[in-house]
């Protein structure tokens, strides 16, 4: 049993390691505000300008909101207000602070910017300009976030004698954030689909959020992301073909026979604390009147890794087993105590499938169980 424990801990934790060793850098966020007449939004818009010049767009990702005037995006002032603010121009970095001061300069900028980059985070985001009207958020959770997702459409454009390099046109999101809640390791993508034809890319970010009076209020911004970033929207390279030899022949894809054959994993848990009792039984039925010989595979996913029973290898391998006319009964494959001090995660899974020997074909449904561990 302790052999079993060492294994099942050490494969988990190893997994967890190399998701954990990819950990994003932060890219650091501004959100500006402006405003047709304001006497200082063209000397922040010149600072502006000057530092996104500077700066990759993989490290920063930056969004003008115009609250009054001509060009006034729907939402911006609404945003504006979220942060407590009231008069432009308004600078807020990461959503945390407002570093505007007279007179503003692109000093102020890089002092801000080299004191949050380089800042490990538990999200890692991309934003791909699909085509057309259409952009793709990809986001993936390292541990688990609960925040506000914001994305909004930008422009560069020239107003007033003053660059807007990126010029909100079209908040995409609540001007708050819509909520979202990722399990640790979980990807997702969310798709939008922009109205205005002239947008140049699409930035967006995940922040904390909590409710206050039925609004949301920003806290620190977990990661954000820019759709002209260096790294998104890569140009897929054709794979080689591969060759088959012409005596070669295609191995047929599993599909079920008569054979009725019942097996299911049987877990006593969804979410093991310390000290918790962790079982794992396979329970197989065989109601035929004939004995079901069969090739076992049982895998242990973590992070979209596999491992096989009953070695635990990243090797493709399964058991023998036969089960007799009438067979019911459990085959015990985990029975030990789950330990303390090992962390939290979720949305670890175990599989099971049974071919039938010497076949290509499923000797019945397969059968998957999800779980997660908590401190």
């Amino acid at each position: 049993m302790k052999k079993s424990l060492t294994t099942l801990i050490s494969l988990i934790g190893l997994t967890c390691f190399l998701s954990i060793a990819v950990a994003a850098d932060r890219v650091v966020l501004f959100e500006t505000f402006t405003e047709d007449e304001c006497f200082y939004c063209g000397e922040v818009a010149d600072a502006v300008d000057s530092f996104q010049n500077s700066y990759s767009r993989d490290v920063v990702a930056i969004i003008t909101y115009s609250v009054n005037g001509s060009q006034v995006v729907p939402g911006g002032a609404d945003r504006m207000s979220l942060y407590g603010e009231e008069t432009v121009p308004v600078v807020v970095g990461d959503g945390l602070d407002n570093i505007y001061s007279e007179p503003f300069s692109e000093s102020i900028l890089i002092n801000y910017f080299n004191s949050r980059t380089g800042v490990p985070s538990d999200l890692a985001m991309e934003v791909f300009h699909e085509g057309g009207s259409q952009y793709r958020v990809h986001l993936s959770a390292e541990t688990s976030v609960n925040g506000a997702l914001m994305a909004v459409a930008y422009q560069s454009i020239t107003h007033e004698n003053h660059p807007y390099p990126f010029f909100a046109r079209e908040i995409l999101t609540s001007p708050y954030g819509d909520d979202i809640a990722l399990a640790s390791g979980e990807q997702r993508d969310v798709v939008f689909n922009i109205s205005c034809p002239a947008a140049d890319g699409v930035v967006a970010w995940v922040h904390y959020s909590s409710k206050d009076t039925g609004r949301f209020r920003p806290s620190e911004c977990f990661q954000a992301a820019d759709s002209n970033a260096s790294h998104t929207n890569p140009t897929p390279t054709p794979p080689e073909p591969t060759p088959t030899p012409p005596d070669q022949t295609p191995t047929p894809s599993p599909t079920y026979t008569e054979t009725n054959l019942q097996q299911t994993l049987e877990l006593n848990k969804d979410n093991f604390l310390p000290n918790d009792p962790f079982v794992l039984d396979v329970h197989t039925v065989n109601p035929e009147d004939f004995t079901v010989s069969v090739d076992q595979y049982l895998a242990l996913e973590v992070a979209g890794v596999f491992f096989f029973w009953p070695e635990w290898s990243a090797d493709v391998s399964y058991a023998e087993r036969s089960y007799t006319a009438g067979y019911d009964d459990y085959e015990n494959i985990f029975n030990f105590t789950w330990p303390s001090g090992v962390g939290s995660f979720q949305g670890i899974r175990f599989w099971l499938v049974s071919i039938l020997s010497g076949t290509a074909y499923l000797a019945g449904p397969y059968d998957m169980v999800e779980w997660g561990y908590s401190q």
